[in-house]
């Protein structure tokens, strides 16, 4: 195993759960307060970008050569923030009424 190899799979793993838990907080928060409004807030889409997500960086930690470069994980980590964009937005015109 190169230097550094360990570490770099590490760094990966501990960037890649903290994503999950925020983005597992996001869907919790929409749940929430779709069941407690009745308005639709489309949470499984924050499931969605979290499995974009993880099939990015997963794919990245097995690749070994830099967190660059790979067409598919490259992909699955614009489609996962683009996600959390609408899903995102979404949750927040639906809470604040769209005020702004």
């Amino acid at each position: 195993m190169p230097e550094g190899t360990l570490l770099y799979v590490l760094l990966i793993a501990v960037i890649g759960l903290g994503t999950a838990g925020v983005l597992m907080f996001l869907l919790l928060i929409a749940r929430f307060y779709q069941v407690k409004s009745g308005q639709p807030t489309r949470y499984s889409l924050f499931a969605l970008a979290l499995v974009f997500f993880l099939v990015g960086a997963l794919r990245y930690s097995f690749l070994q050569r830099g967190y660059v470069g790979d067409l598919v994980a490259d992909g699955a980590l614009f489609l996962g923030g683009l996600l959390v964009i609408i899903a995102g937005n979404h949750v927040f015109r639906l809470m604040t009424g769209g005020r702004s």
